[in-house]
């Protein structure tokens, strides 16, 4: 489970959360904006960052902490639909690409 913190009063955000929300058909992500009074209680590795201007995410078995494009790979591997452009990321240049297209559709 892959919960991702968005900044619920930015509108690219919102809208970037309600794409995952229609990609996410196995409910393998939780959504919280920043300003839920659970996120703290969710996500405590995520208190005392500046979580303002880039989305962040924690593996919430590893609780492993992704800021922007680190949360490419585990969003990959989340949301079925899109994994199979995992294998392409090893490839750099491929990787940007791909960071900036999915980018692009959120």
């Amino acid at each position: 489970m892959l919960l991702i913190a968005y900044d619920g009063e930015c509108s690219l955000c919102i809208r970037r959360a309600d794409w995952l929300k229609r990609q996410d058909t196995q409910a393998r992500l939780m959504l919280f904006p920043l300003q839920h009074p659970e996120l703290v209680r969710m996500a405590p590795e995520l208190a005392g960052r500046s979580l303002h201007g880039q989305i962040h995410g924690i593996d919430l078995t590893t609780r492993e902490v992704f800021a922007a494009g680190e949360l490419l790979d585990p969003l990959l591997t989340s949301l079925p639909r899109w994994r199979w452009l995992r294998p392409l990321m090893m490839f750099p240049g491929l990787r940007t690409w791909i960071g900036r297209w999915l980018l692009s559709k959120i």
